[in-house]
C-alpha cells in the first residue's frame, strides 16, 4: 500500500511540476500578436483570433488560426488544437477551413490548397472537391480554372517551375476540358481567356479553340465586351474598336472607362462616347462613383459625370462597401460615405495595409506581458511549495531514513535545477534560493506544528465542538 502511495505522490509531483513549467509558455503564446479585421469606418469584422491575416483581394483574405481559442481574461487567450488555414470574406465569415496550406485567392466557392508537392481545390466547408493532381493552379473564373502539369524532369523547390509546364483548364468537377498545351494562360472572363504563343497574346474560348490570334504585346481580361490591349480596345471578334496607347486607357468598370488625351482625362461609356471631360486625374467607377482631381483637390462624380462630392481632399480612393478612404486638407486620413460624410479617422501607420477598405489590426495588450513576467517571478515559490508538500507527505508515509534522505535530495536537486533563473529577467539568484527555502520549509513547519501534542489536543477540541 505504501508503495502505491509513494508512486502516486511522485506522479502528482511530476505532473504538477510539468504543468507549472508549461504556464510561462502558454502566457508567452498569449503574448504573441493576434489579428482581427477592421473596416475603415471603425467597425470590426472579426475578433482577435487570427495568427496570420493577409490583405483582402477579390473579397477574400487568407488567414490562419488555431482550431480552438480559449479566453483567459486578463491573461489573453490560449491556442488549442492544430492550426487551420482558410479565408475570411468581407462579412467576416471564416471559410475554406483546412489543416493544409492554402494557395492564392478564393473564388466561385472553391479555393486552392497544397498537399506537399501538388495542389487541388476545396469548398467552403473545407472538403476536397478536386484532388491535388496539379503542379500549379489558379482560382476559378467564369466556371473554369487554369491548371498546370510540369515535366517530371524539371523540379524546382516544393513545386516545379511554371516555365517547364503546360497549362490547361478544368471545370468544377475536376474534368480537364482544355488539354495541357499552352505555355501560359490567363483566367477566363466573359467566355474568353488569353494565351501566350511566341511572346504574343491571343484569346481562346471554353473549348480551347483560338478565337483571336496571338498578336498583342499586352492584354487584360474582357469586360463589358471589350479587352484592353497595347493597340487599344478590341471586341470579342478581335476587331479594334478604340485605338489608344496602353498607358492612356483603363479597362471597363461598371460600363465606364477612362481615357487620357492631351494631358486631360475623359470618362467614356460602353460606346466610347464622352460622358465627362477635363479632369487632371480620374479613377475607375466603383459602386457608382469614381474619384477625380481638379486644381490639386479630389472629389467624386457618378457614372453620368455629375459631381457628388466636391473637390476637397488631398488624396482619394475607390469606393468599396459604401466607403472610401480620403485625406483631408489637414492631412488626416478619413473614411467617408457616398455623400462625403466622415465616418471615422484612420491611423496613418495602418494606411499601407488597407485593401478593399478593410485592414488587419493586431492586439498585444501589456497585461499579457505583465502576467508573463509575474509568473516567472513566483514560479520558483510555487515549485518549492509543491516540493515541500510532497516531501512532508513522503516523510509521513516512508519509515526508512536512507530512503527519506535519497528522496529529499532528489526532489531538492530537481526543484533547484528546474527553477534556476537562466531565462528569468526579474529574479536574482539570491532571491531564488530565498523563495525555494521558504517554499520548502513552510510545509515542513506546518507538518511539525500539527504533530505536537498540544496542537493535536486543540484541533480535537475544535472538532468536538463543531460535532
Amino acid at each position: 500500500m505504501k508503495l502505491v502511495l509513494v508512486f502516486c505522490l511522485l506522479f502528482f509531483w511530476y505532473s504538477s511540476v510539468t504543468a507549472l513549467l508549461r504556464v510561462p509558455y502558454a502566457l508567452y503564446s498569449a503574448n504573441e500578436n493576434l489579428y482581427a479585421y477592421k473596416r475603415i469606418d471603425g467597425q470590426f469584422l472579426t475578433p482577435f483570433i487570427y495568427d496570420r491575416a493577409d490583405k483582402f483581394s477579390k473579397g477574400f483574405a487568407h488567414v490562419c488560426r488555431s482550431e480552438f481559442i480559449l479566453p483567459l481574461g486578463p491573461l489573453g487567450v490560449s491556442r488549442l488544437g492544430p492550426m487551420r488555414h482558410g479565408f475570411v470574406d468581407s462579412s467576416g465569415r471564416f471559410l475554406y477551413r483546412t489543416g493544409k496550406e492554402l494557395e492564392d485567392d478564393a473564388s466561385e466557392a472553391l479555393a486552392i490548397f497544397s498537399d506537399v508537392r501538388k495542389v487541388g481545390f476545396i469548398d467552403r466547408a473545407g472538403d476536397v472537391r478536386i484532388a491535388p493532381n496539379f503542379d500549379h493552379a489558379r482560382p476559378f473564373c467564369d466556371g473554369l480554372a487554369a491548371v498546370c502539369r510540369c515535366s517530371s524532369n524539371h523540379i524546382d523547390g516544393p513545386l516545379c517551375s511554371e516555365i517547364f509546364g503546360k497549362w490547361g483548364f478544368v471545370d468544377k468537377s475536376g474534368t480537364l476540358v482544355i488539354p495541357y498545351r499552352f505555355a501560359s494562360v490567363a483566367d477566363f472572363s466573359e467566355g474568353l481567356a488569353a494565351f501566350q504563343f511566341e511572346g504574343r497574346y491571343g484569346f481562346i474560348d471554353k473549348t480551347g479553340a483560338v478565337v483571336i490570334a496571338a498578336k498583342y504585346k499586352k492584354h487584360e481580361a474582357f469586360s463589358n465586351g471589350y479587352a484592353r490591349t497595347d493597340l487599344g480596345f478590341i471586341d470579342k471578334g478581335g476587331a479594334l474598336k478604340f485605338p489608344a496607347d496602353w498607358s492612356d486607357i483603363t479597362s471597363f468598370s461598371e460600363n465606364r472607362c477612362t481615357w487620357r488625351k492631351d494631358g486631360k482625362y475623359y470618362l467614356l461609356d460602353e460606346k466610347f462616347r464622352t460622358v465627362s471631360e477635363g479632369f487632371d486625374r480620374l479613377g475607375n467607377v466603383h459602386e457608382g462613383l469614381c474619384y477625380f482631381q481638379k486644381d490639386g483637390l479630389f472629389g467624386y462624380i457618378d457614372q453620368n459625370g455629375s459631381v457628388i462630392v466636391t473637390p476637397q481632399y488631398l488624396e482619394a480612393g475607390q469606393f468599396c462597401s459604401g466607403m472610401a478612404l480620403v485625406k483631408s486638407k489637414s492631412g488626416v486620413l478619413q473614411s467617408i460615405d457616398k455623400l462625403g460624410r466622415v465616418l471615422a479617422t484612420v491611423d496613418d501607420a495602418k494606411a499601407e495595409n488597407i485593401s478593399e477598405n478593410i485592414y488587419a489590426v493586431s492586439d498585444k495588450a501589456l497585461g499579457y506581458r505583465h502576467a508573463f513576467d509575474l509568473f516567472l517571478t513566483i514560479q520558483p515559490v510555487l515549485l518549492a511549495l509543491l516540493t515541500g508538500f510532497c516531501i512532508a507527505i513522503f516523510c509521513q508515509v516512508v519509515r526508512s531514513r536512507a530512503l527519506k534522505i535519497c528522496m529529499i535530495f532528489f526532489l531538492l536537486a530537481q526543484t533547484a535545477l528546474l527553477s534556476y533563473p537562466s531565462g528569468h529577467s526579474h529574479i536574482t539568484t539570491q532571491l531564488l534560493w530565498w523563495c525555494n527555502g521558504v517554499g520548502l520549509f513552510l510545509p515542513l513547519l506546518v507538518l511539525y506544528l500539527f504533530q505536537r501534542p498540544e496542537i493535536k489536543a486543540r484541533i480535537a477540541a475544535i472538532i468536538a465542538r463543531l460535532g
